[in-house]
């Protein structure tokens, strides 16, 4: 029998240790949003996140982005730059209440999946998402 091991992941803030545990049923799921509104919504999934009291399901809203460098009128400049324009990713321990708290949260227009069943992301496409980061 498998046993299940847990993740910690640093987290600082006044209230909260300064680590704390994701389970391993804890999968990044992909959210479709309005393109230009990723920051917003993931600000907003943040905020409704703590208000309905389901952090202990919905542990990460993270908008991937790279940094570039561009030049502009001869001086260079360095720009964050989205990997996936219109899309947010949020881990989080699938069930109805974690589902509704993302689902309805203004600016999100569905999950990335089949049908109305969202597919979490591989282990291995997480980390090469979060390398590019």
């Amino acid at each position: 029998m498998e046993e299940n091991q847990n993740t910690t992941t640093p987290t600082a803030t006044a209230n909260q240790p300064a680590e704390r545990v994701i389970p391993d049923s804890a999968k990044w799921y992909v959210v479709h949003t309005y393109s230009g509104h990723e920051n917003k919504v993931m600000a907003a999934i943040k905020q409704r996140v703590e208000a309905m009291k389901v952090a202990d399901r919905v542990y990460d809203v993270l908008v991937p982005t790279r940094d570039t460098v561009t030049v502009k009128r001869g001086k260079k400049e360095e720009q964050k730059e989205k990997i996936f324009p219109g899309y947010v990713l949020v881990r989080l321990t699938l069930d109805d209440d974690s589902w509704l708290v993302v689902r309805t949260t203004p600016g999100v227009t569905a999950f990335v999946g089949v049908g109305n069943r969202p597919t979490p992301l591989s282990e291995k496409e997480v980390q090469t998402i979060l390398q590019f980061s």
